[in-house]
């Protein structure tokens, strides 16, 4: 295997082509939405070729963050369990969410941001 086709292989593989469709779906569904809106303007190739090249952008914006995915599948899961927790402190006593200084479920939300931050750094930085 030649140096070149290596490097294509490795950028194929960190890309994840299978995740690119959604971000240039979106583009282009958005695009073709504006294009039907009104006021309807006239029929102009800018028309399609602004929503195209903006989903090719979004597909080669997204294959540019992809992180590491087993930190990131630990982190979703990390977070979810941390949300269930902070649910069930806000539901095991609703009464005290009425009172007037914080709830304690508020500080918890609070690290979950920070938890949340410091995982997606972790995740794109290694």
């Amino acid at each position: 295997m030649s140096a070149a086709s290596a490097r294509a292989r490795l950028y194929l593989e960190f890309a994840r082509p299978f995740s690119l469709f959604a971000p240039a779906l979106g583009m282009a569904s958005g695009g073709a939405t504006a294009i039907g809106a009104a006021p309807v303007e006239s029929w102009r190739w800018a028309l399609v070729t602004c929503p195209a090249l903006g989903a090719v952008m979004a597909a080669v914006l997204n294959a540019a963050s992809n992180g590491n995915f087993w930190l990131l599948q630990l982190l979703g899961l990390v977070m979810t369990t941390y949300g269930v927790y902070v649910c069930y402190l806000m539901l095991r006593r609703p009464e005290e969410l009425a009172v007037e200084e914080n709830h304690v479920s508020w500080a918890h939300m609070y690290r979950m941001m920070f938890v949340a931050q410091i995982g997606f750094a972790l995740a794109y930085l290694l």
